[in-house]
């Protein structure tokens, strides 16, 4: 919320659910709560980040706090990246020139233009080696090395090598691919499911996947049957 002050100057706090304000109306930005902690940007001074009492459980040297996924906060220090808890315990000290946000258990580093993944011991279970490196989704990260896309697991075992010019990651045991301009989905076994016949598709999402087919566009069950097309057809 934000309250202004003396002069007219809106700044930025939180409360709680009684309305009881728990981090003080002194900032440029306060972001949306997350993981039972809530950020705070001034100006020209690193971000904080406090619980839901309001304590201030920023780490020393600390100068800017991402979003919270799966119990876990990347930070920085410097152009360093790290990653903390919720209670603000730094538990992979920044050391990688690039991460994302942790997504089944595993985030995905970078280090000397390569890319691999961390747990959240911060112990690095695949090596930084890939080209390009997709975060994890049903168990699986789509990654690229030498101009060939493949899909590997948790130990980073190659557990697919799909047949098609291009791929996404999966979404509900299905990854959307691509082969003669034709968009279709792949199972995990590299089979088609539902055939390239799209001209655009999107990752299947609460049993339902977004297609297009020229101007009409629609969603699809996991059959490949329309539920529904903007113009109005019906398979």
């Amino acid at each position: 919320v934000g309250i202004a002050d003396a002069w007219g100057v809106v700044k930025y706090c939180a409360i709680d659910r009684s309305g009881k304000l728990v981090v003080p109306a002194k900032y440029d930005k306060v972001f949306a709560p997350s993981g039972g902690g809530v950020r705070a940007q001034m100006k020209d001074q690193p971000h904080r980040i406090f619980d839901r009492t309001g304590r201030d459980i920023t780490p020393p040297g600390i100068d800017f706090i991402g979003i919270q996924s799966e119990g876990m906060v990347r930070v920085w220090t410097g152009r360093k990246q790290g990653y903390m808890t919720t209670a603000g315990e730094v538990v992979i000290a920044p050391r990688f020139e690039s991460g994302n946000e942790f997504k089944d258990g595993l985030a995905r580093v970078g280090l000397a233009g390569k890319y691999g993944y961390v747990d959240k011991r911060g112990q690095t279970v695949v090596e930084p080696r890939y080209d390009v490196a997709e975060d994890f989704s049903d168990g699986l990260a789509l990654v690229k090395l030498e101009g060939k896309s493949f899909f590997i697991d948790k130990v980073g075992k190659v557990v697919l090598e799909p047949q098609a010019d291009r791929v996404y990651p999966f979404s509900e045991g299905l990854a959307v691919a691509r082969t003669a301009n034709k968009y279709g989905y792949l199972d995990k076994r590299g089979q088609w499911v539902i055939e390239p016949q799209f001209s655009f598709a999107q990752p299947f999402r609460n049993g339902l996947g977004g297609v297009s087919m020229g101007r009409a566009s629609g969603y699809i069950t996991r059959e490949g049957k329309f539920v529904w097309r903007s113009d109005g057809a019906a398979r």
